[in-house]
């Protein structure tokens, strides 16, 4: 499927901001839209929605070759912040992301300079992340 094609297929009732992004590996492409709700703050990034496609078809972390991203406006949107930590979290930091507008102009941008300053273990405070692995474990013990 063609990004722009993807791209009709977000569900943008109340922005009419339309992403669509492919995930690119090595062994396959997953795609994500985004969707919004009324609450804005828990719509679905279609960032967030390629990766979680792209983990769900069984492919790895180390064979992501590149993120696109393309969205309906004259400007060449980054992913949101929201987005960004979850690219840091999932991508290596030397993969490509490759920004579109409707009209095709580009921007490309390495992980790393996209989200500089990522939440990761180390900002617990300087304490081993043991314990909180053990209090979600514990805590949410149903779901794991």
């Amino acid at each position: 499927m063609k990004i722009e094609e993807l791209l009709t297929k977000s569900y943008t009732p109340i922005s009419h901001f339309n992403v669509a992004s492919i995930i690119k590996g090595k062994n396959g492409l997953a795609y994500g839209v985004n969707v919004e709700n009324h609450s804005m703050k828990d719509g679905i990034c279609a960032e967030g929605a390629a990766l979680s496609n792209y983990f769900a078809n069984g492919y790895k972390k180390e064979d992501i070759e590149e993120i696109i991203v393309i969205n309906n406006s004259d400007i060449v949107a980054t992913p949101c912040f929201l987005c960004r930590q979850y690219i840091s979290d999932l991508v290596d930091e030397n993969v490509v992301v490759r920004c579109f507008d409707k009209n095709k102009n580009e921007e490309k941008y390495l992980v790393k300079d996209l989200c500089v300053h990522p939440f990761k273990e180390s900002n617990y405070g300087g304490v081993d992340a043991w314990w909180i692995k053990k209090y979600i474990r514990k805590r949410y013990i149903l779901f794991i």
